[in-house]
């Protein structure tokens, strides 16, 4: 078999060094033409681990009511926030007060605020929740409430006074500025509470619609303490009408540290007084004549007056008349708005326990109604009992002539009444 023989010559080498040699030499060139930077870039580049996929999303999502931004929204409006695929592990409603308080649903998918927002107020919600593969998800928003116009808010003022010390028929007596409409007493009963240490068993009445009061069920043991949360910021009283902004929104009082209760006796022309159940003073008295009785029930006192100006006319009655009179009275305790007091009356001295002279006053000797001024306080009970003429429901603190059943029908939420807490 033929063998092919390959002859390299010298020349065919010399050649062939010299093409590996350019190669050699154009490779250098082209490295030699890099910048230190585009070196130090490409090296860079070279190290650097290969990127893996970020971290799985959460599918839970969150869901708020008001929306995000909105305005104006209604202070009875509860907020609420929903988790979907998810459930909630944290909800936190701040605004101008606090945190707004809340509950969470048994199947952790919504919270819902309860109580009032306020108004004209701005609040931040944060709210997390958690899907099913233990990934969170948060969301952030805000909303502000509406600030309703002046003539759309009402305010409340109430009686007793701060601080006041009063006696044990004293009723709890708010005054508001608007009426509130029916459908909205309930809400309005809603936002005001009474506590008291001892507690005790009571419940509100509407008077009407301008003025709720609210009593115990007996009288006040003596020595209690009591505070009344009057939180109406707010809540609706009407379609267009507001609970305003209060200062100080709960105020304390009082019970005297002895139950000072009277009865006047018309047909004996006589005024018991008692403490604790036990009969201290028996005063001879006179009171109402025919056509202008002092009416009968149990009277609250209303005012104390050192030296009280009475005007027949304030009663109807005219300067022309016989009856007439303009008298300078001491020691005046009002009993009814319609203008019947227990007061000093030396004029009338000599019918004092046995004849009824007045023009609806009882009224006793300058020294027993000293007495008695200085012994009693505005919330002390005096009972009329002997006159044919009732007291009508309204005319004074007239809370204690309603039988209980018929008391707490007078509440907006008819309900049952328990015992106030201890504050």
């Amino acid at each position: 078999m033929p063998i092919l023989v390959v002859m390299r010559t010298a020349e065919n080498l010399r050649r062939r060094v010299l093409v590996v040699a350019v190669v050699v030499a154009v490779s250098g060139t082209l490295a030699g033409c890099q910048t230190e930077g585009e070196r130090l870039r490409d090296q860079a580049e070279a190290d650097a681990p290969i990127e893996s996929a970020g971290p799985a999303a959460s599918v839970a999502e969150i869901s708020v009511t008001p929306l995000p931004g909105a305005a104006d929204v209604a202070p009875d409006q509860p907020v609420t926030v929903t988790a979907v695929s998810g459930q909630l592990t944290a909800v936190v409603v701040d605004g101008p007060s606090g945190v707004v308080s809340g509950a969470l649903g048994a199947d952790r998918a919504t919270w819902t605020s309860t109580g009032l927002l306020g108004i004209g107020a701005s609040y931040a919600i944060t709210a997390t929740a958690v899907d099913p593969n233990g990934l969170e998800e948060t969301m952030r928003s805000s909303f502000t409430t509406m600030t309703p116009a002046v003539e759309n808010t009402v305010d409340v003022s109430m009686s007793p006074l701060e601080g006041e010390t009063v006696g044990v028929g004293m009723p709890v007596v708010l005054y508001f500025s608007d009426p509130v409409e029916d459908d909205h007493r309930g809400a309005v009963e809603e936002q005001v509470a009474v506590t008291s240490t001892p507690s005790v068993e009571g419940a509100w009445h509407w008077i009407d619609a301008e003025e709720l009061h609210w009593r115990p069920r007996e009288l006040w043991p003596a020595g209690t303490e009591v505070t009344v949360d009057l939180d109406i910021e707010g809540v609706r009283a009407g379609a267009e009408l507001w609970g305003g902004k209060r200062e100080v929104p709960s105020r304390d009082f009082s019970i005297t540290g002895k139950a000072t209760t009277s009865v006047v006796n018309l047909a004996e022309k006589s005024l018991k007084v008692y403490q604790d159940e036990a009969l201290v003073r028996t005063i001879p008295i006179t009171g109402g004549k025919p056509g202008w009785e002092t009416r009968n029930g149990t009277k609250v006192i209303l005012e104390k007056h050192e030296d009280k100006v009475m005007d027949g006319a304030t009663v109807g009655i005219d300067p022309g008349d016989p009856e007439y009179y303009r008298l300078d009275v001491e020691y005046a305790l009002r009993v009814t708005w319609s203008g019947e007091f227990l007061h000093s009356a030396p004029w009338s001295q000599g019918a004092q326990g046995a004849d009824l002279v007045s023009h609806g006053c009882v009224g006793m000797s300058e020294a027993d109604a000293a007495w008695f001024f200085d012994l009693t306080t505005r919330g002390d009970i005096v009972t009329v009992t002997g006159s044919p003429r009732p007291l009508e429901k309204g005319n004074g603190y007239t809370d204690w002539n309603y039988p209980w059943e018929e008391w707490i029908a007078g509440s907006a939420l008819a309900t049952t009444p328990t015992p106030t807490a201890t504050p």
